[in-house]
Order: C-alpha cells, then structure tokens, then sequence
C-alpha cells in the first residue's frame, strides 16, 4: 500500500519568492479542506465548495492527481508533509499548500477548545469540523457545530452525500430539527408555506439520490422536495447537477411555477437538457401559461417574457433574442448548443 493513501488535512498555505523547493513562509490556513487518497487509484478533494472527485497515480516525481476542475496537479511527500507548489506567474515564486495526515479529533477536545474560543464559527471553519461532522456522520460533532454557529451553505452541505447510511436518517433529524441555523442565503423563495433557505438549495443542486430518497418519506419531505424542484428549475441561466429525476419522482405533479408565475415546463424548456422536457411532459402541462411578466436570464441575456406566453411561444422569442445577439466570440458554441437545444425540446410539446 503507498504512503498517501488515506485522508489529508490541509495544515499550512503561503507564498514564497524564492524558486527553490523548500517552502518560504507559510500560515494557517481559513478554511480547512480534506484530501483523500483511496486505494486503487481513487481522489476525492473535500472543500467548503463542495466534493470533487477524481483519480491519483504516483511517478518518480511524487504524486499526479487528475483534478475534475483544476486538471493535473502534482504533489510530493517532504519531511511527512504532502507538499503542492503553483507557480505565480505574476508575483514569481510560488504558492504553497502544506497537508498533514488527518487525525480524527476527540470531541471533549472540540468542546474544550469551542468554550474557550472568541470566535467559535471561524475555529469550525479553520479545523473542517462541520465538512468532517457530516461526510463522517458524526452526530455529537455535528450538534456542537450546530451549537456553535458553523457557516453552513448548500456547497458544504454536499459533504452529507458521503454520511454512512446507517446513520444519515438521525443527521437529517437533526439538520432539519433546526433548519433555520443552516442559513437563508440564496433564500429560495418558491412559493407560500414552502421552506427556503441553504437546505433546499442543498436538495436542488447537490443531493445525491439516497438523501433524495430519505428525505421524500419524511413527513416535511414533500413540502421540501417541491421546494427543491422549483429552486432547481427556475434557478440561474442553466443548470447544473443531475438531480431532477430524482426530485420529479418526490412531487406529485410537475405543474409548478416559480414565484414569477413562470410554469416550469417554460424554463426546462428554455434552459434545461432535451431529456428533463421529455421528463417534465409526463407530469406537467405543456400548454401552461406565465401568469404575469416575468424576467429571465439565458444566452439571450436578460429579456422579458409576457403573460400568456405557452412554452413554444417563449422559446420563439428566447432563439430570436440569442440570435439578435449575433452569435460570435468565446461563446457562440455555446449559444448555438442552446439555440439547439430549445428547439429539440420544443419538438417533444404535443
């Protein structure tokens, strides 16, 4: 077994000027963030921003990690410190990122040092107590963070896809016993009586099927599944994630608007994959109409949209809007796809 399997904890990060291999001066750093180096070539990169995996190998260098956002990057193993280097370009020298191997801590010493602390949210953050709490299951660390005032936000809560199954039902117990503390930014405003905040941007865009699952056979689950599937489908200019099987399967109908009065059917077909309309049209009606103007952004940019504009009428208008934007540049590919897009969605409209 090599010597960087196992778990990772960011220790140290700083700046050098000097082009040689020893680290210049260095400092704790903010926020914590966990590598994990499985055996058989497996990575996962563990963060406040969320959970990226991807694979590992080893060369007469170090080690080589195929990053799923930053490409290759390189390590090597110093003094038992696993050691990264970026060059700055711009400054000269480099930027260095100093892990430790992972020591799980005690929790009469997390308590310890909470009690004792000034600022209680900025040690969570700096230690990784609320990333560890939740991929590790770990209901008594996860109840002082709560306690304390971990930051939460939809990205660090991705960290409970990875919670043991035996243990994820008493975590959503005590996650949504207290769900106002996890945080109302971006507060998802999807209708009256339906809740918003952190956790259901967390559903929308970031839970995995299993915790999809649990949650839809809770007594809240159907108020926060639907939530969740106006949140996905009206959020932003596109999407990403492949949640909305899931999320469909836990509303009882898909004839939904957002809090513009836009029917859902419009913005999948607008913004979302061909495969989610073919989806949606079993579940909703394609003939539905925006109740009210409403605004919504795409590769058109921002335009409004009319009351009593159907699916097919908006997706005119959206394809002439992109069009009139006289596709060229980095993101005519891209316009393109989407002009595409739009119209192979509209074809599956009766």
């Amino acid at each position: 077994m090599s010597s960087i399997v196992g778990m990772w904890l960011l220790s140290r990060e700083g700046h050098t000027r000097s082009r040689g291999a020893v680290p210049g001066k260095t400092y704790p750093p903010y926020s914590a963030r966990f590598l994990e180096f499985v055996e058989g070539g497996g990575f996962i990169d563990r963060a406040p921003s969320g959970v990226y995996r991807g694979t590992w190998r080893e060369d007469e260098r170090g080690v080589v990690v195929q990053h799923p956002v930053h490409g290759p990057q390189s390590y090597r193993l110093l003094d038992g410190a696993l050691l990264r280097w970026t060059e700055d370009e711009e400054h000269g020298g480099f930027h260095v990122l100093s892990y430790m191997p992972d020591v799980p801590p005690q929790l009469d010493a997390v308590t310890a040092l909470l009690k004792k602390s000034k600022a209680p949210a900025e040690l969570i953050e700096k230690r990784g107590w609320l990333l560890r709490a939740l991929f590790e299951g770990r209901l008594d660390l996860l109840a002082l963070v709560l306690r304390y005032g971990g930051e939460f936000s939809r990205e660090r809560l991705e960290h409970l896809n990875d919670c043991p199954p035996a243990v994820l039902p008493a975590m959503l117990d005590l996650l949504l016993s207290q769900i106002d503390a996890l945080g109302q930014y971006p507060a998802y405003r999807a209708g009256p009586n339906l809740p918003t905040g952190n956790f259901v941007g967390y559903l929308a865009h970031h839970a995995c099927d299993a915790v999809i699952e649990r949650v839809r056979a809770r007594p809240e689950g159907e108020a926060l599944l639907t939530a969740a599937f106006i949140a996905l489908l009206s959020s932003g200019s596109f999407y990403v994630g492949d949640g909305l099987p899931a999320l469909l399967a836990g509303v009882p109908s898909a004839d939904l608007r957002d809090e513009q009065g836009v029917p859902l059917i419009v913005h999948a077909v607008l913004k979302g994959p061909t495969d989610w309309v073919r989806r949606l049209v079993e579940k909703a009606s394609p003939a539905a109409r925006l109740s009210q103007n409403a605004l919504l952004a795409g590769e058109w940019g921002t335009l409004e949209f009319a009351a009593g504009l159907d699916a097919k009428a908006a997706a005119t208008l959206a394809i002439a809007a992109i069009e009139e934007r006289q596709i060229s540049g980095g993101n005519a590919p891209w316009r393109a796809a989407r002009i595409q897009a739009i119209r192979d969605s509209v074809a599956l409209l009766p």
